[in-house]
C-alpha cells in the first residue's frame, strides 16, 4: 500500500504541474480581470472538475477493468483540445473586433468552458493505481483518490497564484494592449498541444 500512496502522491504532482492545468486559468483570470476571490473559487472548482473525472473514470477501472481508458483517452484529447481553441478564438475575436477593451465579457463563458475542458481531460496515467487498488479494496481506492484530489487541487492553486502574482510584479506593457490577442493565441496552442502531445 506504501508504493502505492507515495506513486500516487508523485504522479499527482507530477500531473498537477503540467502548465494545460493551471495556464489556461492564469490567461483567462487575467483577461478577465478576476479578483482574487473568484481566482481562488474558480481554481479550486476547475481542480476538483478536473480530479472528479478521473476519480469516477478510476472507480470503474477498479472494478471493471483497464479498457475503457482507452477510449475516453481519445475522447479527452478531442474535446479538451477543441475547448481550449474555441475560447482562444474568442478571444483573439475579441481583440480583433475592440482591441484591449476595459470591459471584459466573456467570464461566466470562459469559466464553464474551462469546467467542461477539465472535466474531459482526466489524469490518464493515474488510472492503473485505480487498477491495482482495486485488488487491495474500497479503503485503498479512497486513500489514493484522497490524495490525487487534495495534491492536485493546493497544487494548480498554487501555480495559479504564483503566476498572476508574477504577472503583478512583472507589469509587462505589453499586455495592457494586446492582453486578448496573447490570451487567444495561448489557448490555441495550448489545445493544439495537448491535442498532440498527450
Amino acid at each position: 500500500m506504501l508504493g502505492l500512496t507515495v506513486g500516487t502522491f508523485v504522479l499527482s504532482v507530477i500531473h498537477s504541474s503540467l502548465p494545460n492545468h493551471w495556464l489556461p486559468i492564469v490567461l483567462i483570470a487575467k483577461g478577465e480581470g478576476w479578483g482574487w476571490g473568484r481566482v481562488i473559487l474558480f481554481t479550486a472548482l476547475l481542480a476538483l472538475s478536473h480530479t472528479l473525472s478521473t476519480v469516477l473514470i478510476g472507480l470503474v477501472i477498479g472494478f471493471i477493468g483497464y479498457t475503457i481508458s482507452q477510449y475516453h483517452e481519445i475522447l479527452s484529447k478531442l474535446v479538451a483540445s477543441l475547448i481550449l481553441a474555441i475560447l482562444g478564438i474568442f478571444y483573439i475575436s475579441r481583440h480583433l473586433r475592440f482591441g484591449n477593451p476595459h470591459h471584459h465579457g466573456f467570464g461566466v463563458f470562459s469559466f464553464f468552458g474551462l469546467l467542461v475542458a477539465m472535466f474531459f481531460s482526466p489524469c490518464i496515467e493515474i488510472e492503473a493505481y485505480y487498477l491495482s487498488a482495486g485488488v487491495m479494496g474500497w479503503e485503498a481506492i479512497i486513500t489514493i483518490s484522497l490524495i490525487y484530489v487534495i495534491t492536485t487541487v493546493i497544487l494548480m492553486e498554487t501555480y495559479v497564484i504564483l503566476a498572476l502574482k508574477g504577472f503583478e510584479v512583472a507589469k509587462m506593457h505589453i499586455l495592457e494592449h494586446y492582453e486578448n490577442l496573447i490570451i487567444g493565441l495561448a489557448l490555441v496552442i495550448l489545445g493544439a498541444l495537448n491535442f498532440i502531445l498527450r
